[in-house]
């Protein structure tokens, strides 16, 4: 069974209707999931997040000015943060810190063993945001502090985070490049043609993170097919020789061949086979522990239809290696 993390208070960071990253969006996904056979019989429990925790454990990965500039920002009722394309409204800061509290919380459902597979549906999105910067719709860095926090719990030592977005997650990239315990992959449309610009081939990470940054630009149109290629030659080897403990996935689904972000050309089907292949890896690896953050998608239905085909893969019961096997499991109708 997988743990979906979720909560209504992430639909209260109001950034207008005409703002790509909407509440329409996450109300899609919920919606279409209390609807589903997923919740009907038994395959995904939907949890509803708790959010008791202390800002210090944001304060791991932003800086203390930072957070409670933002905090000021949006208690006064200002429209933007940093910079126009960072909407708030009085609720965002309360909003914001209850997106990256719920990976802590579904961090401490991982770690007293009532999940190993877990989805976090929350927003606003994080991975762009850095240290003291908000970025790209993103004000903390949901994924970068969960990931901290379960190295604080001293249970993992070795932690990848996969970033699927079709935007690189310049944030999470930035925090963790002197780190050899968080190997960091991006999969992204090349930095040349889109936000942020971000994501070369040749940032590996520097001192003692040096090669535990691996990024994948990828050309406009590139479609499924492209996609899986890059993962066999650039994900797979670097998941083998790391090794990591538990795989956290910034999942953004905007590289859909439909959503209004960017030029990517996955189809629906190209995100199944892409989480066919790090259910396999978390399960090879990882003792099947993984963790899904939502970050982009902004076609809701478009973003609904991937999220539940997410799910349906992480529990439909088939344990294969893709990588080794996708032809044959084509004929199976697999994928």
């Amino acid at each position: 069974m997988l743990g979906f993390i979720y909560h209504n208070d992430f639909l209260r960071h109001n950034t207008g209707e005409k703002h790509p990253e909407h509440p329409s969006r996450l109300k899609s996904v919920y919606n279409h999931l209390l609807e589903s056979d997923l919740v009907k019989t038994d395959r995904v429990n939907a949890v509803k997040a708790e959010f008791n925790y202390d800002i210090s454990r944001i304060a791991r990965i932003h800086s203390p000015g930072y957070i409670e500039n933002f905090k000021k920002e949006s208690n006064t009722g200002n429209s933007y943060f940093q910079n126009k394309e960072n909407v708030i409204d009085s609720t965002s800061f309360a909003t914001a810190v209850k997106s990256c509290f719920s990976g802590l919380y579904a961090s401490d459902l991982l770690l007293n063993g009532d999940f190993k597979q877990l989805f976090v549906a929350s927003r606003p999105p994080g991975h762009h945001a850095d240290y003291s910067r908000a970025y790209g719709f993103c004000f903390f860095n949901n994924v970068a502090i969960t990931a901290k926090y379960l190295l604080d719990s001293k249970v993992f030592q070795k932690i990848m985070i996969i970033d699927i977005d079709v935007h690189h997650g310049n944030g999470t990239q930035n925090i963790f490049y002197d780190s050899k315990n968080v190997f960091y992959y991006s999969i992204h449309e090349h930095p040349t043609f889109l936000f942020p610009g971000t994501g070369r081939f040749f940032d590996t990470g520097k001192n003692s993170g040096k090669g535990f940054t691996l990024n994948s630009p990828m050309k406009p149109e590139s479609g499924d097919d492209d996609y899986f290629k890059e993962l066999l030659n650039k994900l797979y080897p670097a998941v083998c020789e790391f090794k990591p403990e538990i795989i956290l996935v910034s999942a953004g689904y905007d590289g859909h061949k439909d959503d209004i972000m960017g030029d990517i050309s996955l189809s629906t089907n190209g995100f199944r086979r892409i989480f066919y292949a790090l259910k396999y890896l978390a399960a090879e690896y990882c003792e099947d522990r993984i963790m899904i953050f939502l970050e982009g998608g902004y076609e809701p239905e478009v973003l609904a239809s991937c999220v539940l085909n997410t799910l349906d893969v992480m529990t439909d019961g088939y344990d294969i290696n893709i990588f080794d096997a996708l032809a044959t499991a084509d004929m199976f109708g697999l994928f």
